[in-house]
């Protein structure tokens, strides 16, 4: 072979299934990703921060709810929204690994004086 010519070489791999994992396994999975994601608010915003994370599954989809108080809402969101995205690609890459989708809604913030959630205005 001349060094003008150049040799290509193609290797198939098999296509692996991912193992069938039982809804209850996957509940515990989901619930240990919510668990991953207070235990990041509280390193991020401190733990005298209240906060609150609940999921809620779908047909293929599973939404993680972010509730935070107003005051540490720009520490959870960063600048131009650097960290809620990190968050929301690795958990998109928690979830993607075990064979569901998953995705962050945009973080609710508590209303002054209670614990019951309100929606941000747009």
């Amino acid at each position: 072979m001349s060094k003008s010519e150049l040799q290509v070489i193609v290797l198939k791999t098999p296509k692996t299934v991912p193992e069938q994992t039982s809804e209850v396994d996957l509940d515990k999975i989901r619930e240990d990703i919510a668990q991953y994601i207070r235990e990041t608010i509280r390193l991020v915003c401190g733990s005298d921060a209240k906060h609150s994370v609940t999921w809620v599954k779908g047909d293929k989809t599973t939404a993680y709810k972010v509730c935070v108080e107003q005051r540490v809402l720009g520490k959870i969101l960063g600048s131009k929204g650097n960290h809620i995205n990190g968050l929301r690609t690795l958990i998109q890459a928690m979830c993607g690994s075990r064979g569901f989708r998953g995705v962050i809604d945009a973080p609710e913030t508590f209303e002054y004086g209670s614990n019951t959630p309100k929606f941000l205005p747009r």
